[in-house]
């Protein structure tokens, strides 16, 4: 008896066959305006940007193809601070939380109504300092803490989800990664990218940000501490997310159909892509994406697909159990600060921010005292100065906490 002659024998018996689910996620690189004489089409007040996003915040859009499950659309924000650059050639919004900020006070209640996602887009600043030039070299500034610091201590946010400014990543930020971040958003593996397109500062594509070596599969892999291209031992996941439509990269019907094939192979996965939001996009989705999903879709009746923000998709196709939420207990002795936590947090240690007066924030490393417990030694005891505390587990779930210390004492905050 022929292989398929004996599966279709075992399913005539009652048993069925399983079919995994393709979770679609769309990444919004959040910048706010942009103004470049050489691309008219970027929109560069944020009376456009604005006009653009109500287009994505509208039920109608959002409800124009719902998924197998009759959902609607959703968009994961990952949001960018303008902060760490000397010059502002193209009148970016400059400033720490400013991008973010605008989003929330003007479109926060649809972002929590649709069940978007809030998460973190970093450009690393250039040596130079031009606002519109990246880094490759992690080490040059340490911006990234500067905006870690704030997250946490001024808006009470950490992030469990990053997209590379640029796609620019390397061994180095790999690792820094590694110590607080679960989910990464940030591969662009193709065999369909250009990657000999000139960048604004005349160098190649894959001379600033490097994916070649890859996984070229929708889903996630854990890389390799050598290596970030390479899979390997490191508990972080890095997820391939491709241009939606983009000078180097427009999603392919091709590489649609490669999610709906694993999904009918028993696998879940994550099709994900990015665009930014100084484009008027609404008419893309709305006329090349959803067109191509549809049509797919349709080629793979038995396949369900469903819309989702970054970190739930990320948590719907890992294979790992229910992690306890994190509880963090907090105690001054002896001069020293020390934290302990319930459970087993992402990283070896939780992430401490400290803002000391007005305008001066530090991160400060953490000793280990015994399993899930740490120190840090006060060295200011006369210093009124606030505490924050965060960190992730492995699937995303966190906890930020604020405290005040003041008379070598702490109270929440």
């Amino acid at each position: 008896m022929s292989k398929s002659a004996i599966n279709s024998a075992k399913l005539s018996k009652g048993e069925s066959e399983k079919r995994g689910t393709v979770f679609v996620v769309f990444a919004m690189d959040t910048e706010g305006p942009v103004t470049d004489k050489k691309n008219k089409n970027l929109l560069g007040s944020w009376g456009k940007v604005d006009f653009a996003m109500g287009k994505l915040f509208d039920r109608k859009f959002r409800n124009q193809y719902k998924d197998s499950f009759g959902g609607a659309f959703k968009i994961s924000w990952f949001f960018l601070n303008w902060t760490g650059f000397k010059t502002n050639p193209v009148k970016r919004d400059f400033g720490y939380h400013k991008i973010q900020d605008h989003y929330i006070k003007k479109w926060g209640d649809k972002i929590r109504q649709y069940g978007d996602g809030i998460y973190w887009h970093y450009h690393h600043p250039s040596k130079n300092g031009v606002g519109n030039e990246w880094n490759i070299d992690w080490f040059s500034n340490n911006e990234y803490f500067n905006i870690l610091n704030r997250m946490v201590i001024d808006r009470k946010y950490f992030p469990s989800v990053f997209r590379a400014g640029g796609t620019i990543e390397n061994n180095d930020s790999s690792l820094w990664l590694e110590q607080w971040i679960p989910f990464d958003y940030s591969s662009r593996a193709s065999k369909n990218i250009n990657w000999q397109k000139k960048e604004a500062d005349g160098r190649l594509l894959k001379e600033v940000c490097d994916w070649t070596e890859a996984p070229r599969k929708w889903g996630f892999y854990n890389p390799s501490s050598k290596n970030y291209q390479k899979e390997g031992c490191l508990k972080r996941k890095i997820f391939r997310c491709l241009d939606f439509n983009s000078s180097v990269h427009s999603i392919q019907d091709s590489e649609i159909g490669e999610a709906f094939l694993e999904a009918e192979k028993g696998k879940d996965v994550v099709l994900a892509f990015f665009d930014h939001d100084f484009r008027d996009i609404a008419k893309n989705i709305a006329f090349l994406f959803f067109p191509k999903l549809k049509k797919i879709a349709s080629m793979h009746p038995k396949i369900k697909f469903k819309y989702e923000n970054a970190k739930n998709a990320a948590t719907s196709i890992i294979n790992e159990n229910k992690k306890e939420k994190i509880n963090f207990k907090v105690k001054i002795l002896n001069l020293k600060l020390i934290i302990s936590s319930n459970s087993e947090i992402f990283g070896s240690q939780p992430y401490l921010a400290i803002k000391f007066g007005e305008n001066n924030y530090k991160h400060y490393s953490l000793d280990v005292i015994g399993k899930n417990i740490w120190q840090h030694a006060l060295e200011y005891p006369k210093k009124k100065i606030i505490f924050g505390i965060a960190a992730n587990n492995n699937l995303g779930e966190n906890k930020v906490l604020l405290y005040k210390y003041e008379n070598s004492r702490i109270n929440p905050r």
